[in-house]
């Protein structure tokens, strides 16, 4: 039978396959995806990816075609592969359990707690440079990463309540479950098999989850959210909690973009903790170890 084929391959393969699978499935869903665009956005739908002037029927285009890719890219080939590799795919995956309540309390309070420290790691990541050999490159990265804050800009407007339940969905949701089982559910166990340590498959995998972003100025921040995550699977052997943190991270953005632009307020949260006020990301970084001990400590209770 296929299910279960790769369970007693080694690590190598198992990679190579996954790398096969999401490859083919990238390909096959997003031509698909743009199948079905063509026929609701006509021909423009090729311009709109050249081109795009973010008017509102390019960025309903692009935020279907986003989602079509989140699931071809990271939904597909984690299904696909756990199904080869285990009898059990959900079990394989670690979504058969469910979390832990206070669990979730705390990484809630955490993320919170996590935003002076986050600013505080973006600041420090955008000072860093290239050598000069590489000034090149490096202009190319900012004007990419100037274009997709362009495009993510745009995907957060929401002009009504039902809208910002859409971006939700696009930017915080399907990102949230598909990412992880992509990473924390596949390639970490992959990782941590082939190299047999665990801390180096969630450190592998945390520098792949940043890099794939594509977006050098906030790297270190992203790898070490990663590293949190592949930690708190560890920890409560569940993938639901790194989804729900990993949604918590996404879906506040949304929602404090909808807040503020419909409330003509200015957003100075990500001001919190930067390098002039040093001391409160200390402070910061103390109590989310703190927190993170209680999540281990209370994890390690419901096993006894």
């Amino acid at each position: 039978m296929i299910r279960g084929f790769l369970e007693n391959s080694s690590p190598f393969l198992k990679f190579l396959f996954f790398l096969f699978v999401t490859l083919f499935s990238f390909f096959a869903v997003f031509l698909l995806g743009i199948t079905i665009a063509v026929m609701i956005w006509d021909s423009n739908i090729f311009s709109i990816l050249t081109n795009p002037t973010f008017s509102e029927n390019q960025i309903s285009a692009l935020k279907f075609l986003q989602s079509v890719q989140t699931v071809a890219l990271f939904l597909v080939p984690s299904f696909l592969l756990a199904f080869c590799v285990d009898k059990k795919p959900f079990s394989f995956l670690k979504i058969d359990k469910k979390p832990n309540i206070r669990s979730i309390i705390l990484i809630l309070i955490a993320f919170f707690v996590s935003f002076p420290i986050i600013n505080f790691l973006v600041e420090l990541n955008s000072k860093l440079h290239l050598p000069e050999s590489l000034k090149h490159f490096e202009e190319w990265m900012k004007n990419s990463e100037l274009n997709a804050q362009k495009i993510t800009d745009s995907f957060l407007k929401a002009d009504s309540f039902s809208e910002m339940l859409v971006n939700l969905l696009i930017i915080a949701v399907l990102p949230a479950i598909c990412e992880e089982l992509f990473f924390r559910g596949i390639l970490q166990k992959i990782f941590t098999q082939w190299t047999n340590n665990l801390h180096f498959g969630i450190f592998i995998t945390a520098i792949l989850f940043s890099a794939l972003h594509l977006q050098f100025y906030g790297f270190i921040p992203r790898m070490l959210l990663g590293i949190y995550f592949g930690y708190l699977l560890i920890w409560s052997q569940t993938l639901w909690l790194p989804i729900i943190s990993h949604f918590i991270n996404n879906g506040v953005s949304v929602i404090l973009f909808y807040f503020f632009q419909n409330q003509n307020l200015e957003n100075q949260a990500d001001t919190i903790g930067t390098s002039s006020q040093w001391y409160i990301s200390v402070m910061a970084a103390i109590l989310f170890g703190f927190l993170c001990l209680q999540i281990y400590r209370n994890e390690k209770n419901l096993k006894m």
